[in-house]
């Protein structure tokens, strides 16, 4: 990737490092130097399901995307924009726990100003889970064909 301007937005779509998730790889799949090269290559944004290594799967998705940006000067805020993840995701960059987000496609932003203020190289981990609900029928749940 290129060094884009850090006035610029960064979009992060394309193609992103994924597995599904055990206890052992909880524990380290988000750190720096991790070695994802077992993980599948899929696409973002996109339902797990869409993808053949994963539709089948119930448990959690751990994905990864490493990007390279250049410094923003002391006055420039940095913000990552996750557009919506089904149906809900824990987030982290540069090994730093970011939060989490809930509820299908809806809209959250995090202040990452100090994390790309300090290096230039970075990863990005998302562990999304989007469990079936059950029972068909006792469905309360807004998404659809997603479940």
């Amino acid at each position: 990737m290129s060094d884009p301007s850090p006035a610029k937005d960064l979009d992060l779509s394309g193609s992103w490092r994924a597995r599904c998730a055990d206890d052992e790889l909880r524990r380290r799949w988000y750190t720096d130097g991790f070695d994802d090269s077992d993980f599948a290559a899929t696409e973002v944004p996109g339902h797990w399901r869409n993808d053949p290594n994963f539709a089948a799967n119930d448990d959690p998705v751990l994905y990864r995307r490493q990007f390279t940006t250049t410094r923003p000067d002391t006055s420039t805020r940095s913000w990552l924009e996750l557009d919506g993840v089904c149906s809900q995701g824990d987030i982290w960059l540069d090994e730093t726990y970011l939060g989490n987000t809930d509820g299908a496609w809806v809209p959250h932003r995090f202040d990452v100003t100090e994390a790309i203020a300090a290096r230039t190289d970075h990863v990005l981990a998302v562990e999304v889970t989007s469990p079936p609900l059950g029972d068909p029928s006792a469905k309360k749940g807004l998404l659809g064909t997603w479940q």
